[in-house]
């Protein structure tokens, strides 16, 4: 093989001139950065056309671009000029720091149309947002109270938006009163994403009782816990009774079941005794008057 150290020499001297060129060669590459905020005046909000991050397509050498992508590099976007309505803002590459020779060709969005307000504050009331989980609540319920500490608060936000806000409500509360007839809890605010407050929630009370029924009644006089063979002599034998009943165990008669008027003899042996009377009945059941208040018992 003739001139071979020739042929070597030309490859050698064709594979540097061609690094030469390639490394010189500049490429474009598409690179995603945040965009950071400056100098909004303090009086104004962003309420929209802002992205958190924008594309940027950048032109240099393989060996720069390499090294580019291995930095983090971010989107001044200056805000002191701005004016409320919308704003159209050109981007501009001088905003993004990067190494030179780094050129930046575009970006996507070319442009942001930022919509700028003024921030407001505002007193409102509070509106505590609550049902029942039973059905006909009017017909067998009443509400006592409903309140909250505090009734009013002072939110922030837009302009535009507070302008149409005239209370805050607090999250829905469900309330079945056969369980419990009194809520007194702390509950979050329902506000809106672009308003806040200095408090997120309030102390709600609400005290709700049932429509009651009262009437008279005349009740048997039972005896309980007496010893066997013994003869007992009650008097009086009945009893009249004011009662209250909530209208919800008016409905077929409800209010009878376990309903008992009787007189606790307490094993006694023979003699002569006076017992109170009591009344063994629902817990919703109210006994406003009794009469007698007791019974005279002979024991033989």
């Amino acid at each position: 093989m003739r001139n071979w150290q020739y042929k070597l020499l030309a490859l050698l001297l064709a594979i540097f001139v061609w690094y030469l060129i390639s490394g010189r060669e500049k490429v474009d590459y598409w690179m995603e950065v945040p965009l950071e905020v400056e100098s909004l005046p303090n009086n104004y909000i962003i309420t929209g056309g802002l992205p958190s991050k924008i594309q940027v397509r950048v032109r240099a050498t393989r060996a720069v671009l390499e090294r580019l992508q291995q930095g983090k590099y971010s989107y001044s976007l200056d805000l002191s000029k701005i004016k409320i309505g919308q704003n159209v803002i050109v981007l501009d590459g001088e905003a993004i720091k990067l190494p030179l020779p780094v050129e930046v060709v575009s970006f996507l969005p070319p442009r942001l149309e930022i919509n700028i307000d003024k921030i407001a504050h505002k007193n409102v009331p509070v509106v505590v947002d609550w049902k029942s989980s039973v059905r006909h609540f009017e017909r067998y319920f009443k509400v006592e109270e409903v309140s909250s500490i505090p009734n009013k608060i002072l939110v922030r936000g837009p302009s535009k938006i507070l302008n149409d806000v005239k209370k805050i409500k607090t999250k829905k509360i469900i309330i079945n009163p056969f369980e419990k007839c009194s809520f007194e809890e702390m509950v979050p605010l329902d506000l809106l994403p672009e308003i806040n407050s200095e408090i997120g929630s309030v102390d709600v009370k609400i005290m709700l009782s049932p429509k009651r029924k009262e009437f008279w009644i005349v009740r048997n006089i039972s005896v309980e816990n007496k010893l066997k063979k013994r003869k007992i002599y009650l008097k009086p034998s009945k009893c009249r009774l004011y009662i209250s009943v909530p209208l919800y165990l008016m409905e077929e008669n409800k209010w009878k079941k376990d309903f008992k008027v009787f007189v606790d003899l307490q094993n006694k042996g023979k003699g002569k005794y006076e017992f109170p009377i009591q009344v063994r009945r629902s817990k919703d059941i109210l006994i406003l008057e009794k009469k007698p208040m007791s019974a005279k018992i002979i024991i033989k």
